[in-house]
């Protein structure tokens, strides 16, 4: 595996665990509703608590994941290259895991919210420029690339960093 293709996997099973939360998100939606209709807490407050709550097992998850798979593919072991990707990765995950939160305080249902993340879950990472490249895109699809966050943090930046893991 070349180090950009590793950067591209482990990208996408961070975005896979990430989409997994969004049913126990969806658990309590009832009692938010009930919350924000009493006045209690703004949607907003919980979803900041929910993230600044999960940062810290988010980060050892990552954490823990990430080591396994940068000393298992032999990419460039340094401290500064091992951070850089850690970086890259952690970003990238807690930027999925906005994306699929905020679908879930935004639809009205579950249904709703696990239909659209679906789409997102399978239609981004084709579109995020390493599978397809951008310049084979159909042009009706092109504006994903530019949308999806997914693609400043993993694609676009990954020349630098495969320059800094692999290469130095």
């Amino acid at each position: 595996m070349t180090g950009l293709s590793v950067i591209f996997i482990v990208v996408l099973i961070a975005c896979l665990e990430a989409y997994a939360e969004l049913p126990a998100m969806m658990i309590g939606r009832g009692i938010l509703h009930k919350q924000t209709r009493y006045r209690f807490y703004r949607p907003g407050a919980i979803a900041l608590a929910n993230t600044i709550a999960d940062l810290p097992f988010s980060a050892a998850r990552v954490l823990l994941f990430n080591i396994v798979v940068y000393f298992m593919t032999g990419l460039h072991r340094s401290a500064g290259a091992f951070f850089t990707f850690h970086l890259l990765i952690y970003m990238a995950y807690l930027t999925i895991q906005g994306i699929f939160r905020t679908l879930g305080l935004i639809c009205l249902n579950g249904d709703s919210a696990l239909r659209l993340a679906t789409f997102i879950a399978q239609v981004c990472p084709l579109y995020m420029g390493y599978m397809i490249p951008v310049f084979d895109m159909k042009r009706w699809l092109f504006w994903i690339v530019s949308v999806y966050l997914m693609s400043c943090w993993s694609c676009n930046n990954a020349n630098l960093v495969l320059f800094l893991i692999v290469l130095h």
